[in-house]
């Protein structure tokens, strides 16, 4: 488990490592741009002791298919490599989420970064090009067969 104050220091070490200023809030929340407009927050749970990591995805309508799709994709977590899709719940916005309870120094946290950053990426590609496939009567690509 990890105290809030590891959280706070883990949290200044990845940006001293990519080279920006990072901080958690009060609320425990830290946000980061990617160059590609990718909003990707670093949270602390204060239930589960535990940082996590959360990512809204693409605008796509939630059809039976693309949520079929992302349900597939959670089975095992073969095509979100250990992260979960699911559905926010104030909302039908699409995110990609990941909790991070063997964070043990910077390290591991810039590693579980920039794989969370790359699922990330890749499911924003594959609902943008559903965003268009969803007009035809072409079905989603196997997300057991996905790979980043």
């Amino acid at each position: 488990m990890m105290q809030r104050e590891q959280a706070h220091i883990l949290i200044q070490q990845l940006g001293t490592a990519v080279g920006m200023p990072l901080i958690l809030d009060d609320a425990g929340m830290c946000l980061l741009a990617l160059e590609d407009d990718t909003v990707i927050s670093i949270g602390y749970d204060i239930t589960r002791q535990q940082l996590v990591l959360f990512a809204p995805l693409e605008a796509v309508e939630p059809t039976e298919r693309v949520l079929r799709a992302m349900l597939s994709a959670n089975f095992l977590w073969h095509s979100t490599e250990g992260s979960t899709l699911a559905l926010n719940p104030g909302g039908n916005a699409a995110v990609l989420q990941r909790a991070l309870p063997e964070i043990l120094d910077v390290s591991d946290l810039q590693a579980s970064f920039t794989a969370f950053a790359s699922q990330t990426q890749a499911w924003n590609r594959t609902l943008a090009a559903q965003e268009t496939a969803l007009a035809s009567p072409s079905t989603l690509p196997d997300p057991m067969m996905m790979r980043v």
